[in-house]
């Protein structure tokens, strides 16, 4: 941090390429966000990035709900001097001086992903969808709002929508890594219905198996469909903030397609397919 309360070029260096580096998507997206939100978006992206490099490690949960507590911590104002010596809460302090809005969602994004260095099942749709809405939908929001969007309730609708869509993408994606951790994100209603239980989801890949995938891939449409409806009640400067939804259908295919290859490593769209995508819009 700049004696002026300015980013500092080297941190904004440093996001970026960690947001290149770790969260391919997210970096290519925030390319085409306006200049005035673009670093905005990438030092709340390292942010994230950082979490979820917590969550999704192997680590003991306990250490990693230490290192949890340390950035809930930064976000509250209480560790400013040890803050200083990180080259992304450096950046987010500032963030957080500059735009207020910052650090009551990030507290909320913090406590939401405790659950994720657990074992403990998702009990239902509604969990999930809060945990979506938490880990997720928060992102979109705060980026339409360093876009100008006003705070409304049109703009949490989409957010959420959005959110919810893409965090069960998310799920799909990392499903190797997950069930590796004994991890369940597959609600347990969802789960029943297809004759199966958070153990027996941990097992070795049926049929069932695929219902369950199947069954995820339709919840995200839903949302996919509830956000494209939303999104035509706000104004046009929204629509970078939640351009991340044209990526949607590129994902969802594949696990409509063959929904048992969820449980095996997934090849990574190419990155020009995935600008392109970007580029064309919703």
């Amino acid at each position: 941090m700049t004696e002026n309360g300015q980013f500092d070029t080297e941190d904004l260096d440093y996001c970026a390429r960690l947001v290149r580096e770790n969260a391919r998507d997210m970096y290519l997206a925030d390319l085409l966000l306006p200049e005035s939100a673009r670093h905005k978006a990438n030092i709340l992206h390292a942010f994230h990035v950082e979490i979820t490099n917590i969550t999704l490690g192997h680590g003991d949960p306990l250490a990693s709900e230490v290192r949890l507590q340390w950035w809930s911590d930064v976000v509250a104002g209480n560790r400013g001097e040890e803050a200083k010596g990180h080259p992304v809460a450096r950046p987010l302090l500032v963030l957080m001086e500059r735009e207020p809005i910052v650090a009551p969602a990030l507290s909320v994004k913090i406590e939401a992903h405790i659950f994720d260095i657990y074992q403990d099942p998702m009990p239902d749709r509604t969990s999930l969808e809060g945990w979506c809405g938490e880990t997720r939908s928060i992102l979109y929001n705060l980026v339409a709002r360093f876009c100008g969007v006003e705070q409304s309730t049109e703009l949490a609708d989409v957010a959420g929508h959005v959110g919810c869509c893409m965090g069960i993408i998310g799920i799909l994606e990392n499903m190797p890594l997950l069930r590796s951790k004994n991890q369940v994100y597959i609600p347990s209603d969802l789960l029943q219905s297809v004759a199966l239980t958070p153990e027996s989801f941990l097992t070795t890949p049926r049929e069932q198996h695929a219902f369950a995938i199947e069954g995820m891939a339709s919840l995200a449409r839903e949302h996919q469909s509830k956000a494209k409806s939303a999104i035509k009640l706000l104004d046009s400067t929204a629509m970078p903030a939640v351009r991340p939804l044209a990526l949607a259908d590129l994902y969802l295919k594949r696990f409509e397609k063959a929904p048992i290859l969820a449980f095996s490593s997934q090849t990574t769209p190419a990155a020009l397919r995935v600008q392109w995508k970007l580029l064309r819009g919703l």
